[in-house]
């Protein structure tokens, strides 16, 4: 008597998702997040367990921004950039600092930093007010604008008042060339840094210019910078 079974073939484990896989990280291993069976599984991450950072603001009420990640030095490692609103030059109060951390392992090392101790860049806002990527103001972004691949950091300042302070509140824009970020650059500087590569104003008066998104819209295989003033 012949008999036969059915043969079932797959691909799981091989790195590729397949027809039928949900994931697909390249071993049969169950407990890494992708079953054995390339299905996604549900992870219990308990936070006392990781190693982390805190970093401080320097004073009562100065509004850290949310953190940003990438690679503005061309180091191969990411940064972590975090903004301030306030405490950091007298006669300035709201212009906004940003500050650059070197990444990598070293970072996540369970210390509490108060900033601005342990920077790798800091980036002065130029006038009182101007919120420069702050909570009170609009995110700063990452991303390849200028020619070197190595990405830029775009800094929005809604709050800038545009040529002689003519246009308040019509935000401006600053995009800091990747590769260049070192020590203190401080755009409020009677001359402006030559680590700026580009600096857009508002057309009028309360437009708030901030920044949106950065990616390649018109299909030239050149990113675009897309602004909004709200």
């Amino acid at each position: 008597i012949a008999t036969t079974s059915n043969i079932v073939v797959s691909n799981c484990g091989n790195g590729v998702v397949d027809a039928g896989e949900q994931c697909d990280d390249g071993n049969f291993v169950s407990g890494d997040g992708c079953s054995s069976t390339c299905q996604w599984e549900a992870r219990t991450i308990d936070l006392s367990m990781m190693t982390n950072r805190a970093l401080l603001g320097s004073q009562a009420s100065a509004q850290l921004s949310p953190v940003t990640i990438g690679n503005v030095t061309g180091d191969s490692t990411p940064e972590i950039m975090v903004s301030q609103l306030s405490g950091q030059t007298a006669g300035r109060s709201g212009s906004g600092w940003v500050y650059g951390f070197s990444g990598g392992s070293a970072f996540l090392n369970g210390m509490t930093t108060t900033i601005p101790t342990g920077y790798l860049f800091q980036v002065g806002g130029a006038e009182a007010n101007d919120n420069l990527a702050t909570v009170g103001g609009a995110p700063m972004i990452v991303g390849q604008i200028v020619g070197s691949a190595t990405p830029d950091l775009i800094l929005p300042a809604p709050g800038g008042d545009g040529p002689m302070n003519g246009r308040t509140n019509c935000g401006e824009v600053y995009i800091l060339g990747g590769g260049s970020l070192s020590g203190i650059i401080d755009l409020g500087a009677a001359t402006l840094p030559t680590q700026v590569t580009a600096h857009i104003i508002g057309a009028n008066a309360g437009d708030g210019l901030t920044v949106l998104g950065v990616g390649d819209l018109t299909g030239d295989s050149v990113n675009d910078l897309l602004l909004g003033a709200p």
